[in-house]
């Protein structure tokens, strides 16, 4: 991640802060898969 936030540097601030707000996103995101996960499941059943 901070490799490709350093080339992203390189290109301009805007550039930098897109690959920011999609590495802040992705990682809320699996954060949140996780919770979500770990919130429901007593109620989930696999068959």
């Amino acid at each position: 991640m901070n490799e490709v936030a350093s080339k992203a540097a390189e290109g301009g601030w805007r550039s930098a802060i897109h690959i920011l707000m999609y590495q802040n996103l992705g990682i809320s995101i699996g954060i949140a898969s996780l919770f979500c996960l770990a919130y429901f499941q007593d109620s989930m059943v696999l068959t």
